[in-house]
């Protein structure tokens, strides 16, 4: 977790893996060939899901089940899947409701108001236990940086 006061912005280190492996060409040459993956990073702090140097979501408001999500994520260092944190038929501000009903709002909710549009989204796992994170658009992996 980032202390108050620190960028909002996470670090190079934070956001990006870089793979690297060599293969060898026809001509038996050595290149090195990169991927760079950005993964999400959610800062509680500031309230804010950023995707590399990209803001995607500023919360203003509580929207307390969407931070949790949010948190659980970045708690598992963004794996694509997470199970549905909430327990069973518990909604927004206590209410009872349908487990997958509420999955779906959340995700919908996820989904809504993002900063910078068409870069990532959220969505139930089918089986209205868990929730998958994805890219949208792969331009902002660095598809350049691949030298292969």
């Amino acid at each position: 977790m980032r202390e108050s006061g620190v960028s909002a912005t996470p670090t190079a280190g934070e956001a990006i893996h870089i793979f690297a492996h060599e293969e060898k060409n026809d001509a038996s040459q050595s290149r090195l060939c990169r991927q760079e993956t950005v993964t999400p990073f959610w800062n509680s702090q500031t309230a804010e899901l950023w995707l590399g140097d990209r803001l995607i979501k500023q919360f203003r408001q509580p929207a307390q089940l969407q931070r949790l999500i949010l948190s659980c994520f970045q708690e598992d260092d963004w794996t694509r899947r997470i199970d549905d944190p909430l327990p069973p038929g518990v909604g927004r501000d206590g209410v009872p409701m349908d487990s997958k009903r509420r999955l779906r709002d959340l995700v919908s909710s996820l989904n809504a108001n993002h900063v910078t549009s068409g870069l990532l989204r959220f969505r139930s796992d089918g089986t209205g236990e868990g929730i998958v994170w994805s890219w949208l658009n792969s331009s902002h992996v660095n598809s350049a940086a691949s030298l292969c």
